[in-house]
């Protein structure tokens, strides 16, 4: 399933532009739940990605902000690529979203600023 995210409404901020298109998510995607009961952001990197390096400062500030509220996963595809193949992870940095039921809600690929990434945790814990 090719995944868009043009609406205001959608999980990224639209200024985005929208999900890149290594954003795929397989209808398995449910099966892969980082944490149940919780909103869970799963962050595909790498070591030698230029993007995901300039993302770690905002990564663990918000990490420290919305503790307790949304689960944080990051996942290396260079050290776990039977994930990285399974989610159809094709561009580093991309960022998964799934609701408290596992179930997919959005994902992005490319970098996002740390206030971007407050905009969307805190729309996403207002809807889901």
């Amino acid at each position: 399933m090719a995944v868009s995210s043009s609406n205001a409404s959608s999980f990224f901020v639209s200024s985005h532009g929208g999900a890149a298109a290594g954003a795929a998510v397989p209808d398995h995607s449910a099966a892969f739940c980082p944490a149940k009961g919780k909103i869970s952001i799963v962050d595909f990197e790498a070591s030698w990605c230029t993007p995901c390096k300039m993302m770690k400062p905002a990564w663990k500030a918000v990490e420290k902000e919305y503790k307790g509220k949304i689960s944080f996963v990051h996942i290396d595809i260079d050290e776990h690529p039977d994930i990285s193949k399974a989610m159809q992870i094709s561009a580093v940095p991309t960022q998964i979203l799934f609701d408290r039921q596992c179930k997919f809600i959005d994902a992005h690929s490319g970098y996002l600023s740390e206030s971007d990434l407050r905009a969307t945790f805190n729309n996403v814990l207002k809807k889901y």
